[in-house]
């Protein structure tokens, strides 16, 4: 690959609120919702995010019935109806529960994500304590759930990913695929997890599955930054001047010493469980990449999503909110608690949802977390499949 490919620009509402003014399963007389199972289940992902209302008539629509929805405890108010629900095609099929991704007004979701401290699980694993809790409240109507004839599928996008991971304890011999989902837990519980039933998709630059860092190692810190480096400048500019920086500072064992103060013991490694199927900017499907075909790939999608950027908009324009914003956080750090810290961040990344005047998301590491992305690059996946494969008569 010499030159990057084309990249479409991510609107904030893709990203944010992937329900909003969206037609769901447009591609279903082409291609039938029961025969595309992963595609089916990357929809349902995203129409995890939209209205109850807008749930069921969707599944009516496509043939399926909607079973039950799964409600977790609530803090404060958020705008979701539901937090996922279970369906099943009318005409027989496999079940499928689905879990609701992070939703952007729920104060809920956002300290859910931001809880990365670490907490016991079953048979004495450790998990992330905010996705831990959050399946907590979630568990019971699953637990009540037997086997399912046609087998049960567990899917999931961001949030709903990492509760589709803690689902599958309480349903063994269960399916499990997920879109853009984080890392869970410690390697003792990514190793619990059967990976002949994990299918565990990636986009290209998406952000998400990086975090929780591996470890707090000098290693895994400077292979973080310097991929989210790739996405603010080209390597000759400013990415070099900010891997030498880290690399000097290294900041890893103050952040090793601060995290074992707070819990008392070392901060537990993270791992994801099962192979990873990786969505690349040029719309091929790898599995189990090797790091260089990684690097190589998101560099030139990065890329790419610059170059749309620069012809679109004015690099002043662009970027003028975006420090702005980053410079106000900034300030607003020294003397703050955790609680008001975790509140600054949340206020901040939904202002720069609904203030943006671009509508524009600006780095494709965010940017390619955006749900509608797994369902094209799923879509164009089966249409080749379905033009390769001659029709049945």
């Amino acid at each position: 690959m010499s030159v990057p490919p084309a990249a479409v620009l991510t609107t904030t509402d893709q990203l944010f609120r992937p329900a909003r003014d969206n037609e769901f399963f447009p591609w279903r007389d082409e291609l039938p919702p029961r025969r595309c199972l992963p595609l089916t289940c990357a929809e349902l992902s995203r129409l995890a995010y939209a209205s109850l209302e807008t749930i069921g008539s969707t599944l009516e629509a496509i043939g399926w019935r909607l079973e039950e929805t799964l409600h977790g405890a609530r803090f404060l108010p958020g705008q979701s109806d539901t937090d996922g629900f279970i369906t099943q095609p009318r005409e027989g099929g496999p079940r499928c529960i689905v879990f609701r991704g992070t939703d952007s007004g729920s104060v809920d979701d956002l300290l859910t994500d931001l809880n990365a401290l670490p907490r016991s699980w079953d048979h004495g694993l450790v998990v992330h304590r905010g996705f831990a809790d959050e399946y907590e409240s979630l568990r019971r109507p699953l637990q009540r759930l037997g086997p399912h004839p046609a087998g049960t599928i567990l899917t999931g996008h961001s949030l709903g990913g990492a509760l589709a991971n803690l689902a599958l304890h309480d349903l063994p011999g269960s399916r499990l695929v997920t879109w853009g989902a984080p890392r869970v837990g410690d390697p003792d519980f990514a190793r619990s997890l059967p990976a002949s039933t994990i299918e565990r998709y990636v986009h290209a630059c998406d952000l998400v599955p990086r975090v929780p860092l591996e470890s707090l190692s000098r290693e895994s810190l400077t292979s973080f930054l310097r991929r989210f480096a790739d996405g603010l400048q080209d390597e000759s500019d400013l990415a070099p001047r900010l891997w030498n920086l880290v690399e000097k500072l290294d900041p890893s064992a103050f952040l090793q010493w601060q995290a074992g103060k707070l819990l008392g013991r070392p901060l537990p490694e993270y791992r994801h469980a099962g192979p990873t199927i990786y969505l690349s900017c040029g719309g091929s499907v790898q599995v189990d990449p090797a790091e260089s075909y990684l690097r190589s790939d998101q560099r030139f999608a990065r890329g790419a999503y610059r170059q749309a950027l620069a012809k679109r908009f004015p690099a002043s324009q662009l970027f003028d909110d975006f420090w702005q914003s980053l410079k106000k956080l900034a300030l607003s750090l020294p003397g703050r608690d955790l609680t008001d810290l975790r509140r600054e961040l949340i206020d901040l990344v939904r202002s720069l949802a609904e203030t943006n005047p671009l509508r524009i998301v600006l780095l494709r590491d965010f940017a390619d977390h955006a749900p509608c992305h797994y369902v094209r690059a799923l879509w164009n996946q089966a249409r080749e499949e379905a033009q390769r494969t001659p029709r049945e008569s």
